[in-house]
Protein backbone atom coordinates (compact mmCIF):
# COMPACT_ATOMS: atom_id res chain seq x y z
CA UNK A 1 0.00 0.00 0.00
CA UNK A 2 2.84 2.35 0.83
CA UNK A 3 4.43 1.82 -2.57
CA UNK A 4 1.15 2.57 -4.33
CA UNK A 5 0.73 5.76 -2.34
CA UNK A 6 4.28 6.84 -3.11
CA UNK A 7 3.73 6.06 -6.78
CA UNK A 8 0.47 8.02 -6.82
CA UNK A 9 2.10 11.01 -5.14
CA UNK A 10 5.03 10.82 -7.56
CA UNK A 11 2.71 10.68 -10.55
CA UNK A 12 0.67 13.59 -9.20
CA UNK A 13 3.82 15.70 -8.80
CA UNK A 14 4.95 14.70 -12.29
CA UNK A 15 1.56 15.62 -13.77
CA UNK A 16 1.59 18.99 -12.00
CA UNK A 17 5.07 19.66 -13.36
CA UNK A 18 4.00 18.62 -16.86
CA UNK A 19 0.92 20.83 -16.77
CA UNK A 20 2.98 23.80 -15.57
CA UNK A 21 5.70 23.20 -18.12
CA UNK A 22 3.44 22.63 -21.12
CA UNK A 23 1.11 25.51 -20.38
CA UNK A 24 3.95 28.00 -20.67
CA UNK A 25 4.65 28.93 -24.27
CA UNK A 26 1.64 27.11 -25.68
CA UNK A 27 -1.20 28.89 -27.37
CA UNK A 28 -3.77 26.16 -27.05
CA UNK A 29 -5.20 25.38 -23.62
CA UNK A 30 -4.45 22.11 -21.90
CA UNK A 31 -7.37 19.72 -22.02
CA UNK A 32 -7.36 16.84 -19.55
CA UNK A 33 -9.88 14.02 -19.38
CA UNK A 34 -10.14 10.94 -17.23
CA UNK A 35 -11.72 7.51 -17.26
CA UNK A 36 -12.81 5.04 -14.58
CA UNK A 37 -10.98 1.85 -15.58
CA UNK A 38 -13.12 -0.46 -13.47
CA UNK A 39 -16.36 0.87 -14.94
CA UNK A 40 -14.99 0.64 -18.48
CA UNK A 41 -13.96 -2.97 -17.91
CA UNK A 42 -17.23 -3.98 -16.29
CA UNK A 43 -19.72 -2.00 -18.37
CA UNK A 44 -18.09 -2.35 -21.78
CA UNK A 45 -18.93 -6.04 -21.94
CA UNK A 46 -15.27 -7.06 -21.75
CA UNK A 47 -15.60 -8.49 -18.25
CA UNK A 48 -18.47 -10.76 -19.31
CA UNK A 49 -16.66 -11.75 -22.51
CA UNK A 50 -13.46 -12.67 -20.69
CA UNK A 51 -15.33 -14.37 -17.84
CA UNK A 52 -17.19 -16.51 -20.37
CA UNK A 53 -13.99 -17.43 -22.19
CA UNK A 54 -12.28 -18.34 -18.90
CA UNK A 55 -15.34 -20.34 -17.83
CA UNK A 56 -15.16 -22.36 -21.06
CA UNK A 57 -11.45 -23.07 -20.60
CA UNK A 58 -12.06 -24.02 -16.97
CA UNK A 59 -14.92 -26.31 -18.01
CA UNK A 60 -12.62 -28.13 -20.48
CA UNK A 61 -9.89 -28.51 -17.85
CA UNK A 62 -12.40 -29.73 -15.26
CA UNK A 63 -13.78 -32.36 -17.65
CA UNK A 64 -10.28 -33.68 -18.29
CA UNK A 65 -9.64 -33.81 -14.53
CA UNK A 66 -12.90 -35.67 -13.94
CA UNK A 67 -12.00 -38.21 -16.61
CA UNK A 68 -8.57 -38.73 -15.05
CA UNK A 69 -10.12 -39.12 -11.59
CA UNK A 70 -12.67 -41.64 -12.86
CA UNK A 71 -9.93 -43.65 -14.56
CA UNK A 72 -7.93 -43.77 -11.31
CA UNK A 73 -11.02 -44.75 -9.33
CA UNK A 74 -11.90 -47.50 -11.82
CA UNK A 75 -8.39 -48.90 -11.68
CA UNK A 76 -8.44 -48.90 -7.87
CA UNK A 77 -11.69 -50.90 -7.89
CA UNK A 78 -10.29 -53.58 -10.23
CA UNK A 79 -7.14 -54.03 -8.12
CA UNK A 80 -8.94 -56.27 -5.62
CA UNK A 81 -9.49 -58.89 -8.29
CA UNK A 82 -5.82 -59.07 -9.37
CA UNK A 83 -2.99 -61.31 -8.28
CA UNK A 84 -0.25 -59.85 -6.06
CA UNK A 85 2.14 -59.27 -8.96
CA UNK A 86 -0.50 -57.62 -11.15
CA UNK A 87 -1.75 -55.62 -8.17
CA UNK A 88 1.75 -54.14 -7.56
CA UNK A 89 2.00 -53.24 -11.25
CA UNK A 90 -1.42 -51.62 -11.11
CA UNK A 91 -0.45 -49.72 -7.93
CA UNK A 92 2.57 -48.27 -9.76
CA UNK A 93 0.37 -47.34 -12.70
CA UNK A 94 -2.16 -45.69 -10.38
CA UNK A 95 0.61 -43.86 -8.55
CA UNK A 96 1.85 -42.46 -11.88
CA UNK A 97 -1.69 -41.48 -12.90
CA UNK A 98 -2.13 -39.61 -9.59
CA UNK A 99 1.14 -37.75 -10.23
CA UNK A 100 -0.07 -36.94 -13.75
CA UNK A 101 -3.39 -35.77 -12.30
CA UNK A 102 -1.65 -33.41 -9.85
CA UNK A 103 0.65 -32.09 -12.58
CA UNK A 104 -2.28 -31.52 -14.96
CA UNK A 105 -4.18 -29.64 -12.24
CA UNK A 106 -1.18 -27.36 -11.63
CA UNK A 107 -0.73 -26.84 -15.38
CA UNK A 108 -4.43 -26.05 -15.74
CA UNK A 109 -4.19 -23.39 -13.02
CA UNK A 110 -1.11 -21.86 -14.64
CA UNK A 111 -2.83 -21.93 -18.02
CA UNK A 112 -5.90 -20.14 -16.63
CA UNK A 113 -3.73 -17.50 -15.00
CA UNK A 114 -1.80 -17.04 -18.25
CA UNK A 115 -5.07 -16.66 -20.18
CA UNK A 116 -6.36 -14.06 -17.71
CA UNK A 117 -3.15 -12.07 -18.14
CA UNK A 118 -3.55 -12.33 -21.94
CA UNK A 119 -7.07 -10.96 -21.65
CA UNK A 120 -5.85 -8.10 -19.46
CA UNK A 121 -3.21 -7.22 -22.06
CA UNK A 122 -5.79 -7.48 -24.84
CA UNK A 123 -8.09 -5.12 -22.94
CA UNK A 124 -5.23 -2.68 -22.24
CA UNK A 125 -4.21 -2.58 -25.91
CA UNK A 126 -7.76 -1.94 -27.07
CA UNK A 127 -8.31 0.66 -24.33
CA UNK A 128 -5.09 2.47 -25.29
CA UNK A 129 -6.18 2.53 -28.94
CA UNK A 130 -9.64 3.89 -28.10
CA UNK A 131 -8.32 6.52 -25.70
CA UNK A 132 -5.59 7.61 -28.12
CA UNK A 133 -8.11 8.00 -30.96
CA UNK A 134 -10.47 9.91 -28.67
CA UNK A 135 -7.67 12.15 -27.45
CA UNK A 136 -6.58 12.96 -30.99
CA UNK A 137 -10.12 13.53 -32.30
CA UNK A 138 -11.29 15.66 -29.37
CA UNK A 139 -8.07 17.58 -28.76
CA UNK A 140 -7.10 16.24 -25.35
CA UNK A 141 -3.62 16.93 -24.07
CA UNK A 142 -3.88 14.16 -21.45
CA UNK A 143 -6.36 11.42 -20.63
CA UNK A 144 -5.74 9.78 -17.27
CA UNK A 145 -7.12 6.81 -15.44
CA UNK A 146 -8.77 7.10 -12.06
CA UNK A 147 -6.00 5.02 -10.49
CA UNK A 148 -3.87 8.07 -9.59
CA UNK A 149 -6.51 10.73 -9.96
CA UNK A 150 -7.54 12.34 -6.70
CA UNK A 151 -9.99 14.83 -8.15
CA UNK A 152 -11.39 15.80 -11.50
CA UNK A 153 -14.35 17.80 -12.64
CA UNK A 154 -17.06 15.29 -13.66
CA UNK A 155 -17.47 17.09 -17.00
CA UNK A 156 -14.00 15.77 -17.92
CA UNK A 157 -15.05 12.14 -17.30
CA UNK A 158 -14.80 10.25 -20.58
CA UNK A 159 -15.81 6.89 -19.12
CA UNK A 160 -19.23 6.76 -20.82
CA UNK A 161 -17.72 7.63 -24.21
CA UNK A 162 -15.06 4.94 -23.89
CA UNK A 163 -17.67 2.35 -22.84
CA UNK A 164 -19.79 3.32 -25.85
CA UNK A 165 -16.84 2.81 -28.22
CA UNK A 166 -16.09 -0.61 -26.71
CA UNK A 167 -19.74 -1.63 -27.10
CA UNK A 168 -19.87 -0.36 -30.69
CA UNK A 169 -16.74 -2.31 -31.56
CA UNK A 170 -18.22 -5.40 -29.95
CA UNK A 171 -21.49 -4.96 -31.84
CA UNK A 172 -19.61 -4.39 -35.09
CA UNK A 173 -17.54 -7.53 -34.53
CA UNK A 174 -20.66 -9.54 -33.71
CA UNK A 175 -22.32 -8.23 -36.88
CA UNK A 176 -19.34 -9.22 -39.00
CA UNK A 177 -19.15 -12.72 -37.53
CA UNK A 178 -22.89 -13.33 -37.98
CA UNK A 179 -22.83 -12.10 -41.58
CA UNK A 180 -19.95 -14.49 -42.34
CA UNK A 181 -22.11 -17.39 -41.18
CA UNK A 182 -24.93 -16.54 -43.60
Amino acid sequence: MQIRTATAVGLSVLLTALVSFTSEGQDKPIKIGHIDLKRVYEESGKKEEYDERIKEIRREKDLALIEMKEKISGMEKTMLELSDTKRREKEQEIKQLKLDFDEYRKDATRDLNRKMMEFEREFAVELKEIVTDMGDEEGYTYIMSDVVLLYSDPKNDLTEKVIAVFKKRSDDAAGKSSSKGE
